[in-house]
């Protein structure tokens, strides 16, 4: 099923480079400002569906991956909890 879902993610990404490449140039065209605001928005949603499929294990696994967690022991009172990802 996470094959299934990666590949939906990956097509989601390749909409939305897209739609922000057709926008802009239908801005380019006209100079219209809505078609600017769309291409960022696409661009927007690309930049953060790739970094969910970046990092979809940690999505999916919450506990397995690196976490930050204070500690008010150690003197700069961050520490990592978990595995490096």
């Amino acid at each position: 099923m996470i094959p299934f879902h990666r590949f939906l993610i990956g097509t989601a990404i390749a909409f939305c480079a897209g739609m922000a490449w057709w926008s802009f140039s239908a801005y380019r065209l006209d100079g219209d400002q809505m078609q600017l605001a769309i291409a960022i928005v696409f661009v927007a949603a690309g930049a953060a569906l790739s970094y969910y499929l970046k990092h979809l294990q940690r999505f999916l696994h919450p506990g397995s991956g690196r976490s930050w967690t204070i500690c008010e022991t150690t003197p700069c009172r961050w520490r990592c909890s978990g595995r490096a990802s």
